[in-house]
């Protein structure tokens, strides 16, 4: 390789394989830095904080840093989805803010943060995702209630191969990094002990493991109803983070304080 095309990877502006920080130190140690282009995947039951997290990242890449994104919420209508952003970015209750601080408060998030994020709630395939992602030049993805896409097609092998494979073909063409939500299955909750998750417990979990690159099992021992743990200190803001696959690094887990508004830090 000559020196033009050495000098034009490392300064073209245009390209968008850059590295993402989340803000949130622990994590972004946890995974050596941040977030590469790369397909990563956050499951977990309902309430245990894998939609919040993703929503963390969203204020972080473009509230507070300046990355342009996407994010579809496919099950999500806009006004709950801003205050929950808004409650995020507060530290507080929108309802707490009072009138005029909210309306002030919501300007700065039209102008700062709708500006860069590009937000899908109605997705028609994936194919229109990505076709919208490649178009606005996004430097991440996030898709929430990713079931919801392969519902449409009872979550038949061939077509989440071929969705998966449609993504991955994104992320190595474009250098975005995709960050995917799912549910666990109800199987965590039958085992009627802590209900730890388990990658066995991931919407098939045998064709996803494959294509993820990083695989996160999201876990709050409150909402199961333990409200202490092993050393006696409270659970209610303690979100537990399972690396269960990792295809750059090690796997392991992270323990994130996890407030009322959603805050993750």
């Amino acid at each position: 390789m000559n020196f033009d095309k050495i000098f034009d990877q490392l300064f073209d502006k245009d390209k968008r394989n850059v590295f993402l920080t989340t803000g949130i130190n622990s994590l972004d140690k946890f995974v050596h830095g941040g977030f590469l282009p790369e397909l990563v995947i956050f499951s977990g039951r309902h309430n245990h904080g894998k939609s919040t997290i993703l929503l963390n990242f969203v204020a972080n890449f473009s509230y507070y840093q300046e990355f342009k994104g996407m994010l579809v919420v496919p099950k999500t209508s806009s006004k709950p989805l801003i205050r929950r952003l808004l409650s995020i970015i507060e530290g507080d209750e929108i309802d707490n803010l009072g009138d005029e601080l909210i309306f002030e408060r919501l300007m700065e998030i039209k102008k700062t943060l709708l500006s860069r994020v590009q937000i899908e709630y109605d997705p028609v395939s994936i194919d229109d995702i990505l076709s919208n992602a490649l178009q606005s030049k996004v430097s991440y993805l996030i898709i929430d209630d990713f079931q919801y896409l392969l519902e449409s097609h009872y979550f038949s092998n061939k077509f989440v191969v071929e969705t998966l494979v449609k993504i991955n073909k994104f992320i190595r063409e474009n250098g975005v990094p995709v960050f995917l939500a799912l549910p666990a299955l109800a199987s965590a909750e039958k085992r009627y002990t802590d209900q730890m998750p388990r990658l066995m417990d991931l919407y098939r979990s045998d064709l996803i493991a494959n294509y993820a690159n990083k695989i996160f099992l999201t876990y709050r021992a409150y909402i199961v109803g333990i409200d202490l743990d092993e050393n006696g200190d409270e659970t209610k803001e303690i979100l537990e983070i399972f690396l269960e696959k990792n295809s750059n690094g090690k796997k392991g887990n992270l323990s994130l304080n996890y407030d009322e508004f959603g805050r993750i830090s």
